[in-house]
Formats: structure tokens, sequence, C-alpha cells
């Protein structure tokens, strides 16, 4: 999935992020701009064009990323150990993929599914 943020100004909050609740997954790892989550043989990678930080909630937990800004892309990938082998397999190979983003325009060489683009 290609998410493209564009908000204009006036509109909303000056920020984008995903919702990534740290706590629902046994483990979380961050490599090369990717956030990656494995809960039993799931995995999921998060991409933001512009780097994220941790936000916690009003409880203190870490939930979001965040970054701000009113333009930003977001790449989401999922799998399982089925489709990737084990996470540490997941994690390289989606990590170490390439990613374009020329303004709005995205492009993303996924090891799985080929070249996506969107803009």
């Amino acid at each position: 999935m290609i998410c493209i943020y564009n908000s204009p100004e006036g509109v909303g909050k000056d920020l984008s992020h995903a919702y990534f609740p740290q706590a629902a997954f046994d483990e979380v790892v961050e490599k090369n701009g990717w956030y990656f989550g494995k809960r039993g043989d799931g995995y999921v990678a998060l991409y933001s064009q512009k780097p994220a930080t941790w936000q916690p909630d009003q409880a203190g937990v870490m939930n979001d990323l965040v970054v701000p800004g009113r333009q930003n892309s977001w790449i989401c990938e999922t799998g399982s150990r089925k489709e990737w082998g084990s996470f540490e397999e997941f994690v390289e190979k989606i990590a170490g993929s390439k990613v374009a983003c020329n303004g709005l325009d995205v492009t993303y060489h996924s090891s799985a599914s080929g070249t996506i683009e969107f803009g």
C-alpha cells in the first residue's frame, strides 16, 4: 500500500501519523527508514518518506509514528513466515528494497509484488 498525505493549509493538523502500537507486537524493529512489527507468524513493514518519531498517547504508550508537515508518503507491506521465512529475513529484504520519492510521486520496488508506483 502506498498512501500519500497532501493536506491543504488550514485543513486538519500540520502532521501525518501512522498508528503502530508497539505493545501489540511481539517484536518491533527500525531499519533504513522502515518500521517493522511481528506478531506470531505475521509481519508488517511501514515506511515514511520523511523521518518519523514515536509519540506516546496520553497514557504514555507508544502508539503513533508522527511526521510534521502537510505532505508525506507512507508505504506498508505485510506478510507472514510462510511467505517470507523468518522475521529477520522479512526485515532484511524490505529494508534493502529501493524506494524513490519525487515530490508526491512514489516508486517502491517490492520483493514480493514487483515495482509499485503511485502519485
